[in-house]
């Protein structure tokens, strides 16, 4: 199902093209781990994996989108959705599909990744 959500998100949601910059956040959740990062970049061609556990995600969305993230489809909220929302470019478009930083709880906003 992660999968299927993801492509429609990006396919008819988003309607990613070639041109846009995009931030995809939570990829290592159900459909994969943090220790992927090289299959991500080496096998699936992506040009960046971020691992919010050893990266300092702003310097790495900054290096990776000098001009703003053009499209992003958020599944963490709190911090990394403050994070992405930071580089956004003018225009840009975000889906909202998730918030598992909050443990879908209205105390836990902002509880999860801490940078």
């Amino acid at each position: 199902m992660s999968g299927l959500t993801a492509f429609i998100g990006m396919s008819s949601v988003l309607d990613v093209t070639d041109a846009d910059t995009v931030l995809v956040t939570g990829a290592a959740g159900s459909v994969g781990s943090a220790e992927k990062v090289a299959w991500v970049k080496d096998v699936a061609k992506l040009d960046a994996c971020v691992d919010y556990r050893t990266d300092y995600v702003p310097d790495v969305l900054r290096e990776f989108a000098p001009d703003g993230l053009t499209a992003v489809f958020e599944n963490v909220g709190g911090v990394l959705l403050e994070n992405a929302l930071d580089r956004l470019a003018v225009h840009a478009r975000i889906a909202l599909c998730g918030s598992i930083s909050s443990g879908y709880t209205a105390t836990g906003y902002g509880a999860g990744p801490a940078n």
